[in-house]
């Protein structure tokens, strides 16, 4: 048995394709450990709150709660002192006299803070106000809630004691869950009392204990590896072989299913310890030897274990229940045919899991299918950090114990499936699965219907385009343009002028003009009349709320009257430009994410587009001669151009409709200086042209893009890895550029993509043209290497 395990693990772990897939997944692990953790505006980096943790080290309890207390003092007082000068410091008098009034409310405040406010010493563990103050309100808020811990079991055995008292009048309360919950509650807690409570901010353990990316990399793993016990010997037929062996049938499953077990606990322990040392060293973690009530999000937890002990049961129970998963995924393996069917169940337990846990709520009666699924038994923070009991019949079941039993059912009902499928299976082998076909394929002499039935129909190309096309239409139909109040005024007085000037527009404009700035003279009459003590404040914003009413649409108009001195300057036309600035991008996110399918389309419909001939070794009769070679290689780039132009063209089409529904695409023909984010490129040409030169751009990408890909196909002549290779060239760059590593936006073709945005507003026409020349030496390039190929 020893020797049969060690020969299980070993024909994996020596594999170099699987210790790279170890430490590809663990980069990925760290990297994402980082990159969701990224500081934002509000939200502080980890190395604040491993300064607070150095700070709190040598700190006793009360001392560490004084300290706290007065972080959090000094935090409010210098945010307030923040907030008055914005108010004074704004264009309106009614902030100007709400800051006067916000200080009146807080007497000496304002005074004591102002000069810490102005030296910036406010500033101990990050670099901008919003980041000290959300920091230090969450670790003052962890650190109330820990130090009351005696006060939290007072309150649970005061709940039992107010039952008791009501009881004595209403007997049947006692038969009811919610009492039986009470009393068991209570006797569950009753010997807490004695647990110390040693407090550090909880940001390091809950992060590195919680983390949903490290389970996803897990579960990948566990896919890959369970495969991997059953499938090469099923593809080597070895088990014809093996299985008359003495040791063939009971002792290999079981040989097999230990080999599992031992990886599932090492590479859990792996990617669970690297979590603890990343958080450890960026955010700190504390004493691992405290209480498991230390931690704020703990303290409801009944169990008196250490924070180590913690730590070794989380990374247990996961282990088990990957175990339990990867003895499933063997079972699938021996009874299926076809290699995707493990890959396939498993995707599909977890998709169940996932929703249960999602949909079920918390508080129902049969809230334990939410928990008692692998989704929720892996997460472990709930289990051991928290407290519920089920409600079976009327009475509490614990969710603690509960867990332990379903989960050793699952390991060893997995473990029977696999282990009868073993021994009573009688084939043991793969066959491939042929899918049927729209139409049978009948002979004929078009070379290009030929191809296009081999890419589309046999390589199921068509299946991934139409896939796509009918993702982009969706994406870009389903989204909604609201309009706000603002953007209505403008759309309504825009749409009457749209046009040529005429007497009556400016005349329009003029009225309009006219009523604001009799507006604005009430306002400051009244305001005239508060100072001179004619009337109170109160009823000075009383006889101004109307007028700020009507006011309020003023920043739109000032939109109309920028375009009002432009078409009286240049003789050119209103436009209303909302719509337009939607479709160039210039009102909305990065076209990345449009980019990023697009391109993902092109690699999985065309990366086989030459390597499907290495692969089938059909060059040896489809190149007789020169002339037919090169024939095949004009059809097949062809073919794909024009399926990558379709696909294009469909997402386009629906992002055009979708747009003109909220927002009317007027006066195409009118110049693109009519828009005001547009002067700047000193570019003068009809919007429409401009359209149209946008989706050209756009185009050329993508046939950038899939010159990339077939190239590929043709040098590497095997398709997974042009899948890898293309992937790794033309998408990683731009998730990373998503992730904000805008290095990645640079070493792509995104900039000539989304043109109008990232390059002709920000960069200017130059960097436009360097890309654009790019995208023409790639499609030259592989031009010629395609055509070097083909002559071969």
């Amino acid at each position: 048995m020893y020797r049969l395990t060690c020969f299980e693990l070993d024909k994996v772990w020596r594999k170099r394709s699987f210790l790279l897939s170890v430490a590809v997944l663990l980069a990925i692990n760290i990297f994402l450990l980082w990159y969701t953790n990224l500081p934002n505006n509000e939200t502080p980096p980890l190395s604040a709150y491993k300064a607070v943790e150095k700070d709190l080290q040598h700190l006793s309890e009360a001392e560490k709660k004084s300290f706290i207390e007065d972080l959090y003092e000094d935090s409010k007082g210098v945010m307030l002192v923040n907030d008055i000068l914005n108010m004074q410091n704004s264009a309106t008098d009614m902030g100007k006299e709400l800051g006067k009034k916000t200080m009146a409310e807080n007497p000496g405040v304002f005074e004591k803070y102002y000069k810490i406010f102005t030296s910036g010493k406010y500033l101990k563990y990050t670099d901008s106000l919003e980041q000290e103050m959300s920091l230090i309100k969450e670790i003052y808020e962890e650190s109330e809630k820990v130090s009351s811990y005696e006060k939290y079991l007072k309150d649970i055995k005061d709940r039992k004691k107010t039952l008791e008292s009501v009881s004595v009048f209403q007997a049947a309360d006692q038969n009811s869950f919610s009492a039986r919950n009470i009393t068991k509650e209570a006797a569950d807690y009753q010997d807490l009392s004695a647990i110390k409570t040693e407090f550090y901010p909880s940001k390091g353990l809950t992060s590195a204990v919680s983390a949903q990316a490290t389970d996803l990399l897990l579960l990948l793993l566990l896919f890959l590896f369970a495969g991997t016990l059953i499938y090469e010997e099923k593809e080597k037929k070895l088990f014809l072989i093996t299985r008359v062996t003495p040791a063939g049938r009971e002792k290999s499953i079981i040989a097999k299913l230990t080999a599992l077990l031992i990886q599932c606990f090492a590479m859990t322990f792996l990617f669970y310890g690297v979590n603890v040392i990343f958080f450890s060293a960026s955010a700190g973690v504390g004493n691992l030897l405290r209480s498991l009530q230390s931690v704020a999000p703990y303290m409801g937890s009944d169990l008196q274990i250490s924070l180590l002990a913690y730590l070794l049961l989380t990374v247990v129970t996961k282990a088990i229940l990957l175990f339990s998963l990867g003895a499933f995924l063997v079972f699938i393996a021996i009874i299926g045919k076809q290699s995707f069917l493990p890959y396939l169940a498993g995707t599909g337990l977890l998709a169940i899991s996932s929703l249960l846990y999602l949909l079920v709520p918390a508080s129902s009666s049969v809230n334990w299918l939410k928990y008692l699924n692998p989704i929720g038994l892996l997460q472990t923070d709930t289990i051991y950090g928290g407290y519920l009991n089920f409600n079976l019949f009327g009475y509490p079941l614990s969710r603690l114990l509960t867990s332990w039993v379903i989960l050793g059912l699952y390991a060893a009902y997995s473990c029977f499936l696999a282990v009868k499928a073993f021994l009573t299976s009688r084939s043991l082998e793969i066959s491939k699965l042929r899918l049927p076909t729209l139409w049978s394929f009948h002979p004929h002499v078009n070379l290009c219907r030929h191809e296009g039935y081999k890419i589309f129909i046999m390589n199921r190309a068509l299946l991934i385009l139409l896939t796509f096309a009918i993702l982009f239409g969706y994406q870009h139909l389903s989204k909604t343009y609201t309009l706000t109040p603002a953007e209505t005024y403008y759309q309504n007085i825009m749409t009457e002028l749209s046009g040529d000037l005429t007497e009556e527009k400016s005349s329009l404009i003029e009225q309009e003009r006219k009523r604001y700035e009799e507006a604005f003279a009430k306002i400051k009459s009244i305001d005239e009349m508060v100072a001179k003590g004619k009337i109170s404040m109160e009823e000075g914003e009383n006889i101004k709320s109307p007028y700020y009413s009507e006011t309020a649409f003023y920043p739109s108009f000032q939109r109309v009257l920028q375009q009002y001195d432009y078409v009286v300057d240049s003789g050119g036309k209103f436009v209303y430009d909302t719509g337009y600035l939607l479709i160039f991008g210039l009102s909305q996110s990065s076209r990345s994410p449009d980019l990023i399918l697009f391109t993902v389309c092109i690699i999985f419909a065309f990366s086989a587009l030459f390597s499907m001939e290495y692969r089938d070794k059909s060059w040896n009769l489809l190149a007789a001669t020169r002339r037919g070679k090169r024939d095949i290689y004009k059809s097949k780039l062809l073919l794909a151009m024009a399926a990558t132009t379709a696909v294009f063209a469909s997402g386009w089409v629906c992002q055009i409709i979708q747009v003109a529904r909220s927002c009317p695409l007027r006066e195409i023909t009118s110049s693109t200086m009519a828009l005001a984010q547009l002067r700047e490129m000193k570019l003068d040409m009809p919007l429409a042209v401009l359209l149209l030169l946008m989706a050209l751009l756009q185009i050329l990408s993508l046939f950038a893009v899939l010159m990339v890909t077939v190239c590929l196909s043709d040098r590497l002549k095997n398709h997974i890895q042009t899948l890898s290779v293309s992937v790794l060239l033309l998408i990683v760059p731009l998730i990373l550029n998503e992730m904000g590593l805008t290095f990645g936006k640079w070493v792509s073709l995104l900039p000539l993509y989304d043109c109008v945005n990232s390059v002709l507003i920000n960069h200017g026409l130059a960097i436009n043209a360097g890309y654009l020349a790019a995208a023409a030496v790639l499609l030259a390039g592989g031009i010629l290497t395609l055509r070097k190929s083909a002559s071969k």
